[in-house]
């Protein structure tokens, strides 16, 4: 069966990765699912093939965002990142109300950018029976050689523009930290979503000139609208539709 999810609200985050200063953006919540095989959301693009009891593994396709030099006078100098796409793997394993999550992905558009990945561990707590839910846990986001260039180096061609250090990192830990979830079930179909994502810079990346702060947090608030897609489709319809 086919389940949507719609929904938008606002999100406070750092104009750039290791900025000092914040704003406020819209953002959207949103995802459609099969079954649980295949998915579209947050994760990006994907399919999860159960090989084993608790344990999912699958490709992913996601788009990467970039950075504008004008959208603060610290990068003036240092030229814009391209947003991408990307393309890895993504792999969870489900154990006594855990939930293990490792995540892999290259740039395919522009390869340059590197390699990224992600270690997670999730646990669901449910706090009111059907009604309120957190989930939280420890992350950590790892990126070779030309992603650490990409986001935190400075060419010589970069530093004479913008007066900033040449530096060169080296892959390893990008940063780690805690994220948190409080999502309230309004109503069968209505979930309102509050969440929370704070990390330190560590290695390469915290020793960069570009970066301000080495604490860094996303936070937020959001309504989502979910479905079956069988709950708008016309019965005739929905009998043509795989699942």
């Amino acid at each position: 069966m086919w389940e949507v999810s719609i929904g938008g609200g606002a999100a406070g985050q750092p104009v750039f990765p290791g900025a000092a200063r914040y704003r406020t953006e819209p953002i959207f919540l949103g995802s459609l699912a099969y079954r649980g095989l295949a998915y579209l959301g947050p994760a990006g693009l994907g399919s999860s093939e159960i090989f084993s009891p608790g344990f999912h593994f699958g490709p992913v396709l996601d788009f990467s965002g970039g950075r504008n030099e004008t959208s603060d006078k610290h990068l003036q100098g240092l030229g814009n990142i391209t947003p991408t796409m990307t393309a890895g793997a993504i792999a969870l394993w489900r154990f006594e109300g855990f939930e293990l999550i490792g995540i892999v992905r290259q740039s395919i558009i522009h390869t340059n950018y590197g390699l990224v990945g992600r270690v997670q561990l999730d646990r669901r707590i449910t706090l009111i029976p059907g009604t309120l839910t957190l989930l939280g846990g420890p992350e950590a986001d790892f990126g070779n050689g030309r992603y650490e260039r990409t986001w935190f180096g400075v060419s010589q061609e970069q530093a004479a523009a913008s007066g900033l250090p040449q530096y060169t990192p080296v892959g390893g830990v990008a940063d780690a930290g805690l994220l948190l979830n409080l999502d309230y079930r309004y109503s069968e179909h209505i979930l309102v979503r509050t969440f929370g994502e704070f990390k330190w810079f560590y290695g390469a990346a915290a020793r960069s000139p570009i970066v301000q702060n080495n604490f860094q947090a996303i936070f937020g608030v959001g309504v989502a609208y979910s479905f079956d897609l069988g709950d708008l489709v016309p019965a005739w319809l929905e009998a043509r539709l795989p699942g």
